[in-house]
């Protein structure tokens, strides 16, 4: 505005519920001045400023521009958002449809000029108007409880068709009509609108519908009777709300009983008697009785799906179109018509505010995250062509798109054929029947959503290297489970990539299929038996390739099922855990007990004496307690050091085995036969050096011929343990038994050593009697008892000169 706008000095606060038109002219009542003269002093038009009649009015009542907010801020003090919050547009904003110009729609449910009005509120609040009324589906007063009048009692038409003429003074609660039967333009109709001679009371249930609409209307969304489950947009609901009530008119006026209960009667009355035969008819009609009528009836229709069907069944026309009408109501024309609508119809009707299928394929995998789709589809045996169908599902979800238009977003290679298959069926069994309301909730929850994960991002990812097969034999030594087969190796590259890009097994990298091929079902099953320990490594394993390709998301990331709680949908199928082989038994025997042998090893007990209490090697208990962190106390291994001479002389010149030096040097055979590798002898072939080692008679023997015949080859020594043993007992069972030996194996070496000494050590006796030596025998025993008590000198001298060719022991 050019000129400057003053605060005004009287301002009148603006009442809940009232309209901008309302409020303009009680303001100019007050100041006793015209519409014009108050445009001007409000900023609204300027002082040169042609008029355009009660038409500026009636614009401004349905929008104002920010410019004329803010100019009517400055003149009253009044916030510009209280005075965008009195138009229409904004106030029923959930009820606006606008046209390509940006106007407000006619077909709009909150659209019109017109309103009806409480002649009681009327007069209770100084003639100041209420913003309900002026709603096509506005047609009760909560406050009163009454039916809204229609008309003006004096000029019989509906006040305030048209805006107050700029050049009068408004008189609020009066009637601003042309005045019928004269031709002067400023004579108006001055009617008293407070004044109503046919109050009609209305019941509870026409109470409840106003109340309904006014809740829609306000929220934004519907959420009773069929609208439970799915909840719909207001200005979808309110197109359901006028065919419903079109039909319930027609209803009423066929049989006037429907309404015609105690509280409803004088409304029936005045149905039946003022609705002209082709009024009842109109979609839109112009009388608060026959909109209560038809509201009230099309709220208790959309109570329950059977009621509506009932209303439905018989009066809809076959050419009727579905699209303005939401899915709940889509699917009941269809039946009440014998036809049923298909799953793909019913999603593109669907009313999800912003539904973009680009956006929402970079938020889906391709295949359905497998706990819904395991919900949605749970009899389907192929699973990644139903998991696909139900991602191009909620694409498609309140788009145009089909199906096999949808599935391009996702995956151009899809068998788009078998994917419309599943599609076709969606829905039709028991078990899906939540489903489709299932799919039109996930799509609306992800257009409102930011998802952590970009899908189109993880389908492009080159996962050739992905889980090589040293890093999963890794994985089930870490797991300490076998690692199985090649199968199972492949079958976890392709489970690990599935939860990487969402991908059906086509997708995998190409090289893997040189070597074997895995189907969707084992890639499942796999999935849903796995150990709970390899499925935390191969998380793991995921994360960190997403790492390496710089990725900072989540490894999978999935909807809650709170979305789908009060469905009638079958809870996702528990995999049972099948347990593996383990890879290390002895290892898994005594973990249950690992923190038992934690404590006594830090109080002090060695290795060895756990690993006897546990009957298990100390390699193994060694590595339990490193599982658990355990500091090992580190003693001081004995280390040889061989002299090459030393060994060369046993080895070549005394014709000693092996086993026969590793004896003498307190070692293994494994460290003296790489001694002899490091000293560059090379070893004898089988049999060969030993057949000759086991003619050199042992150290015990001594310069007595006797012995050196004896204590030869292997078991020597022990052959004449048992020598000495069998001496003394009645029967060589008695000697076998305090040897703890068959007496096959006693026989066997009695006989062995009478053969070396040269003849029978024992006389033949009687069945049953003692055993009796014989000279040899006792000269025997008595050089094999000399030379076992100076057993322990020879072997002293041994050490000794070991100890001087191993130069050390560290």
């Amino acid at each position: 505005m050019t000129q400057e706008v003053r605060r005004l000095p009287l301002v009148i606060r603006p009442l809940p519920d009232e309209p901008f038109d309302s409020w303009f002219e009680a303001m100019a009542h007050a100041h006793d001045a015209t519409v014009c003269e108050m445009a001007i002093a409000l900023g609204l038009l300027g002082e040169d400023g042609t008029w355009r009649g009660g038409g500026v009015t009636a614009a401004w009542a349905i929008r104002l521009d920010a410019g004329q907010a803010s100019t009517l801020e400055a003149a009253t003090g009044i916030a510009a958002e209280e005075f965008h919050q009195m138009t229409r547009v904004r106030f029923w904003q959930f009820g606006a449809r606008h046209a390509r110009n940006g106007s407000l729609s006619g077909g709009a449910p909150v659209a019109g000029n017109g309103g009806r009005f409480c002649p009681e509120c009327l007069a209770d609040d100084g003639g100041r108007w209420r913003m309900s009324w002026q709603l096509p589906t506005g047609f009760a007063c909560l406050r009163h409880r009454r039916l809204l009048a229609d008309t003006c009692a004096a000029c019989g038409l509906p006040p305030r068709r048209r805006g107050h003429p700029g050049n009068l003074i408004p008189r609020p609660g009066h009637c601003h009509n042309r005045a019928s039967g004269t031709a002067v333009r400023d004579k108006r109709c001055r009617g008293d609108l407070t004044a109503d001679a046919h109050r009609i009371e209305v019941g509870g249930a026409v109470l409840d519908a106003q109340r309904t609409v006014f809740r829609t209307l306000s929220s934004g969304r519907a959420s009773f009777g069929i609208y439970a489950q799915m909840p719909q947009p207001a200005l979808v609901v309110l197109d359901d709300l006028r065919l419903l009530a079109r039909l319930g008119r027609n209803i009423a006026q066929e049989q006037a009983d429907l309404v015609s209960t105690d509280a409803n009667l004088p409304l029936a009355m005045r149905f039946q008697a003022e609705t002209p035969l082709g009024d009842w008819t109109k979609g839109r009609p112009e009388r608060a009785a026959s909109i209560a009528v038809g509201v009230t009836l099309a709220i208790e229709a959309l109570q329950d799906r059977e009621s509506a069907l009932r209303l439905l069944n018989g009066r809809l026309s076959a050419y009727t179109t579905y699209s303005p009408h939401t899915p709940q109501l889509q699917e009941l024309m269809a039946a009440s018509l014998g036809r049923r609508r298909r799953p793909t119809a019913v999603l593109q009707s669907a009313s999800i505010p912003a539904a973009d299928p680009a956006a929402t394929a970079r938020k889906l995998p391709i295949m359905l995250w497998d706990a819904w789709a395991r919900r949605l589809v749970p009899r389907r045996t192929n699973r990644e062509i139903a998991a696909t169908a139900l991602s191009a599902a909620v694409t498609l979800a309140g788009t145009p798109l089909t199906h096999a238009a949808a599935l391009q977003y996702l995956d151009p290679q899809a068998p788009s054929g078998q994917v419309t298959q599943v599609m076709r069926q969606l829905g039709q069994s028991p078990s899906e029947s939540g489903t489709i309301v299932a799919l039109i909730r996930l799509a609306e929850h992800l257009a409102q959503t930011d998802v952590p994960i970009d899908y189109s991002r993880r389908r492009a990812l080159d996962c050739e290297g992905l889980l090589p097969r040293d890093q999963w034999v890794a994985i089930c030594r870490e797991c300490n489970v076998h690692p199985g087969s090649a199968r199972r190796y492949v079958t976890a590259k392709h489970y690990l990539f599935q939860r990487i890009t969402g991908s059906p097994l086509l997708h995998a990298p190409t090289a893997w299929r040189d070597r074997l091929t895995v189907n969707d079902r084992e890639v499942g099953e796999f999935g849903s038996s796995i150990p709970a320990l390899v499925r935390a490594a191969l998380t793991r394993v995921g994360r960190e390739f997403l790492a390496t390709n710089d990725i900072q998301e989540p490894l999978e990331w999935q909807p809650s099922h709170e979305l789908v709680a009060d469905l009638d949908l079958p809870p996702a199928p528990a995999g049972e855990e099948v347990i593996w082989p383990v890879a290390r038994p002895a290892r898994d025997i005594a973990a249950p007990t690992a923190r038992a042998m934690q404590r006594a090893y830090r109080a002090g007990a060695t290795m060895r004496e756990l690993s006897e209490q546990a009957g298990l090697s100390r390699q193994t208990i060694a590595r339990v307690l490193h599982d658990i962190d355990t500091d090992s106390r580190i003693g001081r291994p004995r280390e040889f050091h061989f002299d090459p001479d030393w060994l060369r002389d046993r080895y070549i010149a005394d014709k000693l085995t092996i086993a026969q030096i590793a004896d003498q040097a307190g070692c293994s055979t494994t460290l003296i036969r790489r001694s002899l590798r490091k000293a560059g002898i090379e070893a004898r072939d089988r049999g060969t050096g030993s057949t000759v080692a086991m003619m050199h008679p042992h150290p015990l023997a001594g310069d007595s011929s006797l012995l050196r015949k004896v204590l030869i080859g292997r078991n020597g020594v022990q052959r004449a343990q048992r020598y000495l043993a069998a001496v003394g007992q009645p029967s060589m069972r008695a000697a076998a038994s305090s040897l703890g030996a068959p007496v096959g194996t006693v026989r066997a070496q009695l006989k062995r050593i009478a053969h070396d000494a040269g003849g029978p050590l024992f006389q033949a006796a009687v069945r049953g009697g003692p055993l009796t030596l014989t000279a040899r025998g006792e000269t025997l025993a008595t050089e094999l008892r000399r030379a076992f008590r100076s057993g322990d000198q020879c072997y002293g001298a041994c050490d000794e000169s070991v100890d001087d060719a191993s130069q050390s022991r560290v």
